[in-house]
């Protein structure tokens, strides 16, 4: 099932949200999960994922009040399920854009190979037929297998989503697309609207994504060279071309352990860049984060792997997550850690 839960400031569960600070939403026939998840700004909360019917995964939603009960006005009883193919489909990322519409990026499946899923519903959880004509934005890159694995709204509403796009059978290079507000792809960006980027002749992709105050975007997930995975951060220019002044070529490989994958980041106000994810050490995943500057030098008065309970496990393709960049957070907290 959909799984939610709500924490106090000291980390203890919220008892006055849901069921003892956690809410659980059978939506499909099968096996449901979560993978991301917005505020809107009057509380309420969405979750989209993936949900299974009748054997075939589906995108699904929920969305609640802010103490955590299903918001009945919202899709069928407080849930969406969309089926945009015949194949698997599931959602990855969510944004919930300023006029209160829902951006969802994923993949779609409809014959023997994968593509990118852009799918925008209404406040209340209807198809945006304005988006697109139905709701609906399917990109193919070009190989077997293209996927959106994080999505993020610039300040003049165009979309830009990052992901993954196989370049032969095997192998994958990071994507990362820009459209228009209403769907088209923004032709003034990289080649056709999108810019692969390959950091090794291996599996490359893209997890997390923030766009800074000036029009360059920074995607980041991880690398393969043959060896281990490697934490992997691009910088594009506002036009999608590689921004030389970032590390030199725009790339940026960092080896915190062995894999390194970076699943989120977020950008701070002094335009350093937070990076988090995990890393395999001694036999287990700990949780990893480092900072860069913002010319993709390493910022060594943060860099930190800790164990969290033993292990932090996440699935094979990433689940991008959200960092709050406030300072304050980890300053405080891993100045005391001594990192």
């Amino acid at each position: 099932d959909f799984a939610l839960a709500r924490y106090r400031p000291d980390g203890t569960l919220d008892a006055s949200f849901g069921t003892g600070g956690i809410v659980r939403t059978p939506i499909g026939t099968s096996t449901d999960i979560a993978r991301a998840i917005a505020l809107q700004s009057d509380g309420r909360i969405v979750l989209a994922g993936t949900v299974i019917v009748s054997g075939v995964s589906d995108i699904g939603l929920a969305r609640y009040t802010a103490s955590g009960v299903l918001d009945t006005s919202f899709g069928v009883g407080g849930t969406v399920i969309t089926a945009l193919s015949a194949g698997h489909d599931g959602a990855r990322s969510l944004v919930i854009q300023p006029d209160g519409r829902i951006l969802i990026a994923g993949y779609m499946s409809p014959d023997f190979s994968s593509d990118i899923a852009l799918v925008r519903y209404t406040e209340d959880g209807a198809l945006d037929t304005s988006f697109d004509l139905d709701g609906v934005v399917r990109t193919d890159i070009g190989g077997a297998y293209d996927a959106a694995l994080a999505v993020a709204l610039q300040p003049d509403g165009r979309i830009v989503v990052t992901g993954e796009s196989s370049i032969d059978a095997v192998n994958y290079d990071v994507v990362v697309a820009r459209y228009e507000p209403m769907g088209a792809p923004d032709l003034t960006f990289g080649a056709g609207g999108r810019m692969l980027v390959s950091f090794g002749p291996f599996d490359d992709l893209g997890a997390g994504i923030a766009v800074q105050p000036d029009g360059r975007i920074i995607a980041a997930g991880r690398s393969f060279l043959g060896g281990s995975y490697d934490m992997a951060i691009t910088r594009l220019t506002a036009a999608g071309a590689l921004d030389t002044t970032f590390d030199g070529d725009g790339q940026r490989l960092v080896s915190i352990g062995s894999p390194g994958e970076a699943y989120a980041l977020a950008l701070q106000p002094d335009g350093r860049i937070l990076v988090a994810g995990t890393t395999l050490s001694a036999g287990q995943y700990d949780f990893a984060l480092l900072r860069l500057s913002g010319d993709g030098s390493l910022d060594t008065g943060l860099d930190l792997s800790t164990t969290l309970g033993g292990s932090v496990a996440f699935s094979e393709g990433g689940n991008p997550g959200v960092l709050d960049p406030d300072v304050r957070v980890f300053d405080a907290e891993l100045s005391a850690a001594g990192s």
